[in-house]
């Protein structure tokens, strides 16, 4: 029986190198509602209102010095973008949010949309590395194998 294990690894390492190649990538097409997920960062702090979902009575949460929202898209409208939001960034750190937050975000006030997919930068970075790694195992085994036989 083969041993499952070098198969496991395998797709594990896989995995590891796919996901390395993902990130925020600047998107001139409009996102896409219930597919994108985004980030919009602000050219300068903004106010963003979180409102809740499933409490529509409820007054939203005012939040003060926003320079990015994250979440998923919901709806396009001219220049207004609604999406559930899972991240705020303020003050360089990014706090989350329980899912079912929502929020109205002037697109006017943004530097861009950002789209979660492929980064091509990443990509090549990983592969430089990936390789550089595989030449230099293969130099230190074929030195270590010519100190053995030698």
């Amino acid at each position: 029986m083969r041993n499952p294990i070098p198969h496991r690894a395998s797709v594990a390492v896989a995995a590891l190198l796919l996901s390395g190649c993902q990130g925020y990538v600047a998107s001139s097409a409009p996102p896409a509602p219930g597919f994108d997920v985004v980030r919009i960062p602000f050219a300068r702090p903004q106010v963003v209102l979180l409102a809740r979902a499933d409490a529509a009575d409820a007054p939203p949460d005012t939040l003060r010095g926003v320079t990015a929202v994250y979440g998923r898209v919901l709806e396009l409208r001219g220049d207004t973008l609604r999406m559930v939001v899972t991240q705020v960034g303020r003050s360089g750190a990014l706090q989350h949010y329980p899912s079912g937050r929502h929020a109205a975000v002037d697109l006017r006030a943004a530097t861009g949309v950002q789209r979660w997919d492929f980064s091509q930068p990443r990509t090549t970075s990983l592969a430089v590395v990936f390789g550089a790694l595989v030449i230099t195992a293969v130099a230190v085994f074929a030195v270590f194998i010519s100190y053995v036989e030698g």
